[in-house]
């Protein structure tokens, strides 16, 4: 028998964003169950000089990650007529927005070296973060059971 194209991409489109959408969760999960809670164990200082080595490489993952996610999952919810693929589709596209409009000022003061922060502020912006990025971690999580289990 043999496969239509738009049969052969919904093969290909619902693992290509199960992937994406759970090696995104994994990361954000994983910065916020295991390197926050280390973050209580170090200094701002030196909590700050590890944002500025993890943080760039984590962007470009993370962001690059989410588009896939949101793309595949777009076209999934196109392809198949399903709108279950709508929700996880809005959820990953949401995300890069949110962490521009809500998170980036806030990682553009942590990178700045030329920007001398005391302890007690610099912890105090390291927890702000911590809790903006949580938001992220739970709606990537959503966005991912919505995705393995449709």
């Amino acid at each position: 028998m043999m496969l239509t194209p738009h049969l052969t991409s919904i093969q290909y489109l619902r693992p290509t964003a199960v992937i994406a959408g759970g090696i995104f969760t994994g990361a954000a999960i994983y910065i916020s169950a295991v390197d926050v809670p280390a973050m209580a164990t170090r200094s701002a200082t030196q909590n700050r000089e590890e944002f500025k080595a993890f943080y760039p490489r984590a962007a470009v993952m993370q962001a690059s990650m989410s588009v896939v996610a949101s793309l595949s999952s777009g076209l999934l919810a196109y392809l198949s007529n399903s709108s279950l693929f709508l929700a996880p589709c809005a959820i990953f596209a949401v995300i890069p927005a949110y962490t521009i409009g809500c998170m980036l000022p806030l990682n553009n003061r942590l990178m700045d070296g030329k920007v001398s922060m005391e302890e007690v502020v610099a912890k105090k912006e390291l927890h702000k973060w911590s809790r903006l990025h949580l938001v992220r971690s739970i709606l990537s999580a959503v966005g991912f059971v919505i995705l393995a289990t449709a």
